[in-house]
């Protein structure tokens, strides 16, 4: 139990205190999406290097990281037959540089293994159909895991509907490298349309042609720790700093970045000798495959 004197003073500093939620604001407003190994991404990371500077942590480091850097381009995905209209729809993330295809469309349920080979013989070079969710009592899979499975069975492509209503498809990463098919997300209103017209007897046909860029970058986790009077024990508390392209990245991460730098502004403002040595970390391209975690694990 830390004495109630100094536990008053933390909680009277972050409640009296605007600093994280004007931090925030400042990342979202002036940075917004945040692509690890882009200008954007370094933009944030002098962001979170100069408040710990601020907050006068006794250490501030960075450990660099090469990553690939994925970059939107253009997408068209419309449905072709049996009527025609434009999906409100985006590309995930290290999805194709180039892709063009046209193809009736396979719904798939879940996406997960028992739905591909319930319908083996219908998806090959068809456009998979699938939904975000899984089977009650099954794990629940990731887009790339969901995309690895439709490139097994031989699909030509993939779209995920959004479980989110409000025409809001959504993105993120789909394969650790270049994805060999075209893999987006459409909106939920767009995929239960679809659904509606194959339960009906109807075989959508869709056409989707993307281009997109695929580089290489260096990105930086952001470190900085407080001594404690003993090193046997550390106490680690982190968050990710990246975000996709398509907006400012406020509650994924930032909101947990800003948590973060508001914590080590506290600790540090207290000017106590913590018993275990405390280590904060913002880490780099998350949203690519947990890249910077995965790196300072293996350094550390």
């Amino acid at each position: 139990m830390l004495p109630l004197p100094l536990s008053n003073q933390i909680i009277a500093e972050c409640i009296g205190s605007h600093c994280a939620f004007a931090e925030l604001q400042w990342l979202c407003d002036h940075v917004g999406g945040r692509t690890s190994g882009a200008p954007s991404g370094h933009a944030a990371e002098e962001w979170a290097l100069g408040l710990f500077r601020k907050s006068n942590l006794p250490k501030v480091w960075t450990e660099e990281i090469e990553v690939p850097v994925w970059t939107r381009g253009t997408l068209s995905a419309q449905v072709v037959a049996p009527a025609q209209w434009q999906l409100t729809a985006l590309a995930h993330g290290n999805a194709p540089s180039s892709a063009h295809v046209e193809a009736a469309l396979v719904d798939v349920g879940h996406g997960q293994r028992p739905d591909f080979e319930r319908f083996a013989e219908q998806v090959r070079g068809k456009i998979a159909l699938c939904d975000e969710g899984v089977a009650v009592g099954t794990r629940k899979l990731h887009r790339s895991e969901k995309l690895a499975l439709a490139v097994e069975f031989g699909a030509a492509g993939m779209m995920i509907l959004s479980s989110a209503p409000g025409g809001l498809p959504r993105t993120g990463v789909c394969a650790r490298t270049e994805a060999p098919i075209p893999s987006l997300g459409i909106s939920s209103e767009d995929g239960e349309r679809l659904r509606r017209l194959i339960a009906a007897g109807s075989q959508p046909s869709v056409r989707i042609s993307m281009t997109n860029s695929m580089t290489s970058g260096v990105a930086r986790t952001v470190l900085a720790e407080i001594p404690g009077a003993s090193d046997s024990e550390w106490v680690l508390a982190g968050a990710h700093l990246d975000s996709w392209d398509i907006s400012e990245g406020a509650t994924d991460n930032g909101l947990g970045s800003a948590i973060v730098l508001e914590t080590a502004r506290v600790c540090a403002l207290l000017g106590e000798k913590p018993k275990r040595t405390v280590r904060f970390a913002l880490w780099a391209a998350e949203e690519t495959g947990l890249r910077g975690s995965r790196d300072y694990a293996e350094r550390h």
